[in-house]
């Protein structure tokens, strides 16, 4: 086997949100003094098993929480859905370069939000994973500016598989519920000015294209699971980011970043 390299890190990422969606997915406000709270930590282990593969799994820690007026009611906190998958880097070179990237999500975050149904009411757990199975391609392409930074730009698809998933029932009998997501493409481009040799400021932006989610039912009695579109699940989004990180060492690095 050719010798490689093994690369261990540890990343933290968090949002608050004060707001959420009705029975037709339109936003509104919570109560005042009311907010989610939602904390990944990862555990990201990379192996450079060659110079043109590389092998990653990713796995989050979430943890979930709702406070009124400043004290916690429910709060969750277990493994998220971990995530695996390979680059292969076509050529060589040092200024232009491209890679193709298969990423497979697996669905090991807890499902179910509680042991009862009927409602919000009665929710005693956070969701830490999806329940779904995501299989995901991209490209990478990269041009180096010399010593003044990089241009990189990423395409891709997410084929979000369908599954029985914890968090839908169906209140009058026991079927099985039913999660298809909308398939998802991707288009990213951002830009790297290198700010001396220890700091390094990046920006971009992202653009999502989301089908629609359907949901449906299955059971004994039901041969196939008829799955109806979720309201508003649908669109086009786009999110812009910031990044700024410290590195005065080849081996150490303190970033923040920012996103909208």
């Amino acid at each position: 086997l050719p010798k490689g390299w093994v690369q261990i890190g540890l990343t933290a990422d968090h949002k608050t949100a004060t707001q959420t969606r009705d029975r037709w997915g339109l936003a509104q406000d919570m109560d005042r003094g009311v907010a989610f709270r939602y904390t990944r930590t990862w555990l990201r282990v990379d192996q450079g098993f060659s110079r043109r593969i590389r092998l990653y799994a990713h796995a989050p820690m979430v943890r979930a929480a709702l406070s009124r007026g400043g004290e916690t009611a429910v709060m969750t906190t277990a493994l998220g859905d971990v995530r695996g998958g390979f680059w292969v880097q076509p050529w060589l070179d040092t200024r232009v370069r491209a890679a193709v990237q298969v990423e497979l999500k697996a669905p090991s975050g807890v499902e179910w939000p509680g042991a009862s149904t009927g409602g919000a009411g009665n929710t005693s757990s956070f969701l830490t994973g999806t329940g779904t199975t995501d299989l995901n391609i991209a490209l990478h392409g990269q041009m180096g500016l010399g010593g003044a930074g990089r241009l990189r730009a990423q395409a891709g698809y997410d084929a979000r598989l369908p599954g029985v998933v914890g968090y839908i029932v169906e209140v009058d009998g026991q079927a099985n519920g039913w999660l298809n997501p909308g398939d998802v493409w991707r288009l990213r481009l951002d830009g790297t000015a290198q700010l001396g040799s220890d700091v390094a400021l990046t920006a971009g932006g992202t653009a999502r294209f989301v089908g629609w989610y359907r949901s449906g039912t299955s059971g004994p009695s039901v041969w196939r699971a008829d799955l109806y579109e979720i309201p508003s699940s649908y669109g086009n989004f786009v999110d812009v980011d910031g990044r700024v990180s410290y590195e005065p060492d080849p081996h150490f690095e303190v970033a923040a970043s920012a996103a909208y």
